[in-house]
């Protein structure tokens, strides 16, 4: 070791690192990481571009970044740039800039590694202070969170535009080695175990403080799960605030592959749960802003996955701000969306169990206020609860209702107010609906054809009832 050497740091300078961007500073860095190990010291980074060509592994070790800039350029398929172990905290600015193999896809491809999506190693106790990724292919990841990792803390990740990354935030179940795809040619088939498999691992307990993701390249449309941040059979997450632009979902919510059906009872509880967003802002958001699909004809048994918390959304041009499929436990404050595509709330089916405070259609939004539909041979919709609705002048379309309801067995809205909306009705119902509520209705200037479009006739069994309106 070099006599010159910091008593408080381990710096890859002092083992030949040159910080240019074009020298290969791989074995100056593992060098320092090692020293920084073996010493019990932490491991600093001065301002520089290092160029990498292996996966850096930091474990049991703090890293200070003075705006370090990592550009890696490993050719291997599936690795992070940064492998993350065990009782890691990174302070400062740390940017990552993936060179990508183009041949390389979602598997463990990433900027920011914490386990082993094939074997399910896990990482523990982790704290990252300002992250920013480049680079990446359209089906990669920016972080990958996988295997049984726990106590991951993020207090700011950013995405600049044009980063080529399928999810921001990937948290994924692993294990993935010991189970096998139904069908290589559609994944919507599940997979199922091999002889001998262990359990399907699940990370947890997750924190990001703040997540900017300025647009993501989502491959000129092809790829259907271009997230800010992306929630596959993972549980306790907590996200305090997401700004997202020109992405496809801002959350995205699903069991994943196989959920946890092959989970161990322990983690069966836990289900999709305690999922916990403070506040979306989004702009440009070509498909929802929150997504949260459970597809119970290949995750067995749904009934315990659940739990999801949405504080506050505040959209300009999103198609949906929310919809669901299989959805448990929903609670959302308040959702303020203008120059949407299509309707603020979208149920497809067998959604359960949904609270909602507020939802303020702003203008230029055409389409319905609320939407349930329904799938053939699905469960219908049940227990919504929607305590206000309100709709700007200029909104809504005279061919369309302000809620339209395909399916759905209990829903109570305590207030529709439509201030100069244009709607066929306030309330369009089909004969399988049962125990449809509207208590008030306030018609500020607003043209209806009429208050309740029946679709199909309607029997005094069905219980839908509609307030008288108020002007």
């Amino acid at each position: 070791m070099s006599q010159t050497k910091d008593v408080t740091f381990s710096i890859p300078q002092l083992f030949g690192a040159i910080g240019d961007g074009i020298t290969d500073d791989t074995s100056a860095i593992e060098q320092a990481i090692l020293e920084a190990q073996t010493q019990g010291i932490a491991l600093k980074l001065p301002q520089g571009e290092y160029k990498t060509t292996r996966p850096l592994f930091f474990d049991r070790m703090d890293v200070y970044c003075e705006n370090a800039k990592i550009s890696f350029y490993g050719l291997q398929l599936n690795v992070p740039a940064v492998d993350m172990g065990n009782d890691v905290n990174i302070y400062g600015k740390l940017h990552i800039w993936t060179v990508d193999n183009k041949l390389s896809n979602h598997g463990g491809r990433c900027a920011m590694g914490f386990g082993e999506y094939g074997s399910g190693r896990g990482a523990h106790r982790c704290y990252i202070e300002d992250l920013t990724m480049t680079g990446g292919v359209p089906n990669a990841n920016g972080v990958l969170i996988t295997g049984d990792s726990s106590d991951i803390t993020f207090d700011k990740v950013t995405i600049p535009r044009g980063t080529q990354i399928g999810r921001g935030i990937l948290a994924h179940w692993g294990n993935a080695a010991d189970y096998k795809v139904k069908d290589p040619n559609d994944r919507s088939k599940g997979i199922f175990p091999v002889e001998g498999a262990r359990p399907t691992m699940h990370p947890h307990d997750i924190y990001v403080r703040k997540l900017i993701c300025e647009g993501l390249d989502d491959h000129n449309g092809t790829l259907g799960d271009v997230s800010a941040f992306f929630v596959s059979a993972a549980y306790n997450v907590t996200v305090d605030e997401i700004v997202a632009e020109d992405v496809r979902f801002m959350v995205a919510v699903t069991g994943g592959d196989c959920g946890l059906e092959y989970a161990t009872e322990e983690e069966r509880k836990h289900g999709l749960k305690n999922l916990k967003f403070g506040k979306l802002i989004g702009k440009n958001i070509t498909t929802c802003a929150a997504w949260y699909c459970v597809l119970s004809d290949y995750l067995g048994n749904t009934g315990f996955y659940g739990e999801l918390e949405i504080g506050e959304m505040e959209l300009d041009g999103a198609a949906i701000a929310v919809a669901s499929h299989g959805a448990r436990k929903v609670r959302i404050g308040t959702v303020n969306l203008k120059n949407a595509k299509h309707q603020a709330v979208h149920f497809s089916c067998h959604t359960t169990d949904v609270e909602i405070d507020t939802i303020n259609l702003i203008e230029g939004c055409p389409a319905e206020a609320v939407y349930f539909n329904r799938h053939s041979d699905e469960p219908a919709n049940e227990r919504i609860k929607i305590h206000t609705i309100n709709v700007g002048n200029g909104c809504g379309n005279p061919s369309k209702d302000a809620i339209f309801v395909r399916t759905v067995d209990g829903l109570e809205i305590d207030c529709l107010s439509l201030n100069g909306a244009t709607y066929r009705s306030a309330l369009s119902v089909g004969a399988e609906c049962r125990n449809v509520q509207i208590n008030q209705i306030e018609n500020n200037d607003s043209s209806l054809s009429m208050v309740i479009f029946e679709r199909e006739p309607i029997k005094d069994k069905n219980h839908i009832a509609v307030a008288e309106i108020t002007r």
